[in-house]
């Protein structure tokens, strides 16, 4: 089964085509300035975004440290720290880095991006990442956003929230798609039910485990702490049609969603994707992520679209679905998106 599996890995990681000629677009880079009334979005790669307003900000995982060829299923490979220092950017103003499920490529750079670049956030997922890294970041470090409700607490998804920052996030349960033929997955679809130690966090990429797939509503919010500035639906794993929906809201919640981050890769690995989901979020814009091929270290540009992935179908499906602006960032890139543009 492994060597079937790094066969599969190797078709998926050869050198997929170059973004050029795809029909996709870029607002025009630069940061809000001091009381803009701006959101600036910025793609670190794979599922990893920096989102900013004003002095608000959060961010998801990002990876960066590409293992490749026989490290994926042999090992061992540990975060590349020159890479996370030369690829992330410092976050100080970060408190929560979500994280939607526990693949390498999601987690595995998370505790050198904690130490190095985020020394003041908390991650904030599903059970597998508490247990991964509860003993390896210390009590308080790591936020389970799908453990049952204490008492009191209302059933179902719920908000969270850092002290003093006006971001709230909401976990909705997901699923992670196929990678292969639309059966197959190439790493691991395990579960956590312990706390493991430090030296147990996998050597190996393909065996970190997927957790509990979780996509996320993220709201901006106004001064008064309940007014919704701007609303973000994100997903750092396409899902299968009813999942990853934003369930039912009071109405003192509700909102329309200004823009969708949407997983590219493995999106046509599930029947009725994109449409299904545009069709429960109804975004306004939507912005593609981890579309590039993250199996290479190579620091030659340009970015290339991970082999089996067809950015230009994903474009056309959403379009397909819902007149709406699509973007698609080169990691690096900065997207600046407006607020009361609603």
């Amino acid at each position: 089964m492994r060597l079937v599996a790094v066969g599969l890995l190797a078709l998926l990681a050869g050198c997929g085509p170059s973004l050029a000629g795809v029909v996709a677009f870029h607002p025009a880079d630069g940061p809000p300035a001091p009381g803009d009334r701006r959101v600036e979005m910025r793609y670190l790669g794979s599922g990893g975004w920096l989102i900013r307003r004003g002095a608000d900000a959060i961010a998801t995982a990002p990876f960066v440290s590409n293992p490749i060829n026989a490290e994926i299923y042999l090992g061992p490979a540990r975060p590349d720290t020159a890479r996370i220092e030369r690829l992330v950017p410092a976050m100080p103003d970060v408190r929560m880095i979500l994280v939607g499920h526990t693949h390498y490529d999601h987690a595995m750079d998370l505790p050198e991006v904690l130490r190095r670049k985020a020394p003041n956030a908390r991650l904030y997922g599903g059970t597998t990442l508490e247990h991964l890294f509860k003993k390896t970041l210390g009590e308080g470090r790591v936020v389970n956003m799908v453990r049952a409700p204490a008492a009191g607490e209302p059933a179902g998804p719920r908000w969270f929230a850092e002290p003093g920052v006006r971001v709230r996030a909401m976990a909705l349960p997901s699923s992670h798609a196929p990678h292969v033929l639309g059966v197959l997955k190439v790493v691991s679809s395990a579960r956590l039910d312990r706390d493991l130690e430090p030296l147990e966090l996998p050597a190996v990429p393909a065996a970190w485990p997927e957790g509990d797939t979780v996509a996320f509503l993220i709201d901006f919010l106004e001064d008064d702490g309940r007014t919704v500035a701007f609303r973000i639906y994100y997903q750092d794993a396409a899902a299968h049609p009813g999942k990853g929906e934003i369930p039912p809201l009071p109405a003192a919640e509700q909102a329309p969603v200004d823009v969708a981050i949407l997983c590219v890769a493995g999106f046509d690995q599930v029947k009725d994707n994109p449409r299904r989901i545009l069709g429960n979020v109804k975004p306004q814009q939507v912005v593609g992520g981890h579309w590039e091929d993250f199996f290479s270290r190579s620091p030659d540009l340009p970015w290339r679209v991970a082999r089996g992935t067809d950015l230009s179908k994903f474009v056309r499906e959403v379009h397909r679905a819902a007149p709406v602006p699509v973007y698609v960032p080169e990691p690096g890139r900065a997207l600046s998106f407006p607020l009361g543009a609603r």
